[in-house]
C-alpha cells in the first residue's frame, strides 16, 4: 500500500513539473520572455491568486491549446485569472 501511495505521488509530480514547464513555454512564446523570467510569472501570480501553480499551469495550458469553451476538469478560478491576468484576449480595433 505504501508503494501505491509513493508511485502516485511520484506520477502527481511528474504530471505537475510537465505542466509548469508548458506553461513556461506559452509564457515565453506570448510574451518573448525568457525561462526564468516566465516561471517567476507563473510564481508571482500563484501567489497573488492563492492558487496553486500547477492548477495555473493546467490551465494556461488548456486555454493556449483552444480549449477555452471546455474547461471540464479545471480549477475555474485558475482559469479566469488566466484568462483576465496571464493571457488575455487580444483587443480588436
Amino acid at each position: 500500500m505504501a508503494a501505491t501511495l509513493q508511485v502516485d505521488h511520484v506520477s502527481r509530480a511528474v504530471e505537475s513539473n510537465r505542466l509548469a514547464g508548458q506553461a513556461t513555454g506559452v509564457l515565453i512564446a506570448t510574451y518573448g520572455i525568457d525561462a526564468a523570467t516566465a516561471w517567476r510569472l507563473l510564481q508571482r501570480t500563484s501567489q497573488h491568486s492563492n492558487i496553486k501553480v500547477r492548477h495555473l499551469a493546467r490551465a494556461v495550458v488548456a486555454i493556449a491549446g483552444g480549449a477555452d469553451g471546455d474547461l471540464d476538469g479545471l480549477d475555474l478560478r485558475a482559469a479566469h485569472v488566466v484568462r483576465n491576468q496571464l493571457l488575455p484576449a487580444p483587443t480588436s480595433r
